[in-house]
């Protein structure tokens, strides 16, 4: 696989460089905004980055792909040792999600310029690089790196320094004791894949096993939560029922904990509309915003906007097993200016959710262990 990125002053014309030099089989990765700098010296404002089989390369009639020196009198490649590396087809690790995920990050964090390194502190260096290939926001790896310098004595590693710094502001940012009590309307709100419907019925697990409270099932979706294996897996529980979706928009049920599902956030303005209004029609006492560490803090953060509009009361963070790149908790949380309440990992039904550490997340932002969510 071939991986490469595209500055250009717009999407439109980085996207028809990339069909001249990859073809219309390279699928977009991801799009970003240049820094106010790159965007002055070059004229590109934004940066797209495309992959294309080996294969389909070849297949290719008559033309060759450009190679990554050359550039484009309108869009010029972005070019880097990252950004030009590619897989080939006997690579003992192409299937290796790990290392593919590590090879990618590489290459998407290329743009980090090398000026921001400037002025840093040189003890503190590898803290801020290790924050961004966590994918911390690069405003806030700034920040605590340069943080971390201040505070720095000659007995005092800047790893533990930093993690300390780390470890305070999480736990400003992180919600303990979170109670839900009877009669209470939760409505569990996120982007396509974050994993809201898996939150919503892992919420009703414990609240039927460890609380023994009674608990419905609703939806605001177009589709039957017994689609669903994490409903099916928890269908038994004497506590719980599920709903119809008119049930969700009655009034609430006394003594019945309802949890309801809904559609996923679009980015379109008039269906945000429309699912904002329907959310509203039901009147959530709590209102909880799921989101994937999969999904890029940056993407995250333009997003922000369409989050903010459904006045979420807290935020839960899934998918912890499947990426160590947990950046994306510290931007939603500072960016939302709302508490992390739980963290979990992938979706049907498997672990439990749990409460954020603040220590463990700091190590893993800092790169200072492998940290996994798993059973304890």
């Amino acid at each position: 696989m071939i991986i490469k990125s595209f500055a250009a002053p717009t999407i439109a014309a980085a996207l028809k460089v990339i069909r001249e030099e990859m073809g219309g089989d390279a699928v977009v990765l991801k799009t970003s905004v240049c820094s106010k700098q790159e965007a002055a010296l070059s004229g590109n404002k934004v940066e797209v980055t495309a992959c294309i089989d080996e294969k389909a390369v070849k297949k290719r009639p008559g033309k060759k792909t450009a190679s990554p020196g050359k550039a484009h009198s309108k869009a010029k490649p972005f070019v880097s040792e990252a950004s030009s590396a590619s897989f080939s087809a006997g690579d003992d690790n192409l299937h290796d999600p790990a290392h593919i995920e590590r090879t990618l990050n590489q290459m998407l964090n290329a743009h980090i310029s090398p000026e921001l390194l400037t002025d840093m502190d040189d003890r503190v260096k590898d803290i801020f690089r290790n924050m961004i290939q966590a994918d911390v926001p690069v405003e806030i790896a700034h920040r605590i790196s340069r943080e971390t310098a201040e505070i720095l004595g000659e007995s005092m590693q800047a790893e533990d320094a930093a993690c300390e710094i780390l470890k305070a502001e999480l736990q400003v940012i992180t919600a303990q004791n979170v109670q839900i009590e009877p009669g209470t309307k939760v409505a569990f709100i996120g982007p396509s894949g974050s994993g809201k419907t898996s939150v919503m019925a892992k919420v009703a697990a414990q609240l039927c096993t460890r609380f023994k409270q009674k608990t419905k099932l609703l939806s605001l979706d177009h589709m039957k939560l017994s689609a669903h294996g994490e409903a099916e897996d928890y269908s038994d529980f004497p506590e719980l029922t599920v709903g119809s979706n008119r049930e969700a928009e009655e009034k609430t049920e006394p003594g019945i904990i309802q949890l309801i599902d809904t559609p996923p956030i679009s980015r379109d303005t008039n269906r945000r509309g429309r699912l904002l209004e329907r959310i509203q029609a039901v009147k959530p006492d709590i209102i909880v915003l799921v989101f994937s560490v999969c999904s890029r803090a940056d993407d995250l953060v333009g997003l922000m906007d369409s989050y903010k509009s459904f006045r979420p009361s807290f935020l839960v963070a899934s998918h912890l097993d499947e990426s160590d790149r947990w950046g994306g908790i510290l931007a939603m949380a500072e960016n939302m200016n709302l508490p992390v309440a739980f963290v979990t990992d992938g979706p049907g039904g498997e672990g439990a959710l749990r409460p954020p550490d603040p220590e463990r997340i700091a190590r893993n932002l800092l790169r200072m262990e492998d940290t996994v969510y798993d059973e304890q």
